[in-house]
């Protein structure tokens, strides 16, 4: 990427039908494991759809970010941009509306 490039990344983050945040939950469970030490922006999120993370080193910006917010183990995620996706889906002969299936807690959103 260059130095103007920029991520935008759907927030794997939602709302329960009571209006509470998935992440205070997720936050909640560090607490208790003793995790907060590592996980320094677990529920540090805007309450938003889409964050944009712009820079040089966005992919190494964007892993740091799932990590310090508990989304990942800690191991690299590869952020999936139109060109990988498209990749992806010549190379397994799938269609762009292909529904494959949905996972919670979104259910595909």
């Amino acid at each position: 990427m260059s130095e103007g490039d920029a991520l935008w990344v759907l927030l794997p983050t939602g709302q329960r039908a009571s209006g509470e945040w998935i992440d205070d939950t997720l936050r909640a469970r560090a607490e208790e494991q003793g995790m907060l030490d590592r996980l320094t922006q677990v529920a540090a999120f805007p309450r938003q759809r889409v964050e944009v993370v712009r820079g040089p080193n966005a992919s190494a910006e964007v892993n740091e970010m799932f990590y310090r917010r508990g989304w990942t183990d800690g191991l690299p995620i590869v952020p999936p941009t139109t060109n990988r996706v498209d990749a992806m889906l010549r190379a397994g002969g799938r269609q762009r509306n292909l529904v494959l299936g949905e996972a919670d807690p979104l259910k595909g959103v």
